[in-house]
């Protein structure tokens, strides 16, 4: 099953890292060389931003079916970092997985110098494998909040996230963007109280520690709380969030402590983003009329 913890075994073939195990049918597809995936025009546009495009690749069904997700980052200036996007990912994914953290399955990365003495510029790429049959937590929000109407699925989801942020960050992992979008879940069967399988993707932006750091219950429970919608859920919901991350029925005054710091934080994020969405909205709002006088 994908996501999975299994561990991964590299093959290094120039400019290349395959998943040992993916070689053969990324080779069958084609895709045996660095150009073949940065020239790729094939597939479904996902994503596209200033620094990266995601494209869904799908794998014929004589394969076995299915998708990888390519994912193509801006070339980044040479020599200002000592890793690039493409591999920080791959190599965060490979981290989590020798920790039995369930993440994507990586397929292969990519990484090229280009240009010329003084104008050197790094390439850089990475494929999963599709994560299905786990879907993003943030996609049941939106299109089956009803899951959640009940008390029991949504202790028992509280229950998996508490689990998964505490497993990640005693492992000495703290993922940056901990929320409904970077949170993949299964359910073997919504009826049953049994917590949904959790997995984590989109691995680029991971702090890596020696020991756990105090601040990463603040972050991440913040960030995953204001990605729970209200009224859907409740101060009392993000209360029992902390009481599972604990390990406790009840919390403590140091706790309640922590617990009005998560809100605080929760409540800078909501501002934060607001900000971002009225600066965007102004921007678009100002494209449509400088098309509007310039037809």
């Amino acid at each position: 099953m994908i996501p999975d913890t299994r561990p991964v075994e590299i093959l290094t073939d120039g400019d290349l890292l395959f998943n040992r195990d993916e070689y053969p049918l990324l080779q069958q597809m084609g895709f045996d060389s660095f150009d073949a995936f940065r020239s790729y025009d094939g597939g479904t546009l996902i994503k596209k931003i200033r620094e990266r495009s995601v494209i869904r690749i799908p794998i014929p069904k004589k394969h076995g079916g299915g998708a990888y997700f390519l994912k193509r980052h801006r070339a980044e200036p040479y020599g200002h970092r000592k890793c690039y996007q493409g591999r920080i990912e791959f190599e965060n994914i490979l981290a989590f997985r020798r920790k039995e953290i369930a993440t994507v399955l990586p397929a292969v990365m990519g990484e090229r110098i280009t240009g010329s003495i003084g104008n050197r510029r790094v390439e850089s790429f990475i494929a999963t494998r599709d994560y299905a049959p786990f879907t993003p937590l943030e996609t049941l929000l939106e299109k089956t909040p009803e899951i959640f109407a009940e008390q029991k699925n949504k202790d028992s989801l509280m229950q998996a996230i508490a689990a998964l942020a505490q497993k990640m960050h005693w492992a000495g992992f703290n993922h940056k963007d901990f929320n409904a979008t970077h949170i993949l879940l299964r359910y073997a069967d919504i009826a049953s109280e049994e917590p949904p399988a959790l997995a984590l993707y989109d691995l680029q932006r991971v702090d890596q520690k020696k020991i756990f750091r105090f601040r990463w219950i603040i972050k991440s429970l913040a960030e995953v709380g204001y990605t729970l919608p209200e009224p859907l859920f409740s101060a009392q919901d993000r209360n029992r969030l902390l009481c599972f991350y604990k390990g406790k029925e009840s919390l403590s005054p140091w706790d309640r402590f922590q617990y009005r710091w998560i809100e605080r934080k929760r409540e800078r994020i909501a501002r934060h983003t607001e900000k971002i969405r009225m600066r965007q909205k102004k921007e678009e709002s100002i494209s449509e009329s400088c098309a509007e006088l310039n037809p």
